[in-house]
């Protein structure tokens, strides 16, 4: 869920976040955060899931760069 106090918690543990869209008020604002400082992915639908952790178990990298960024903030 994209709203601040899991978002930021995420960010104070240095969490990479999955975050599914949302259209409504400041959760819009937080994915915007989200994507502006790739901090995590954030899906359309919950059938995105599987493939998105595939993608990033599978190259470590791309999911470390996730992590690096998360550890900016």
């Amino acid at each position: 869920k994209p709203g601040g106090v899991p978002l930021f918690e995420a960010i104070n543990k240095e969490l990479p976040v999955i975050l599914k869209d949302s259209g409504v008020g400041q959760e819009k604002e937080n994915l915007d955060f989200v994507r502006k400082n790739n901090l995590g992915i954030v899906i359309k639908n919950s059938k995105e899931l599987l493939t998105v952790i595939d993608e990033y178990m599978n190259d470590p990298e791309k999911a470390y760069g996730l992590y690096q960024n998360m550890s900016c903030f």
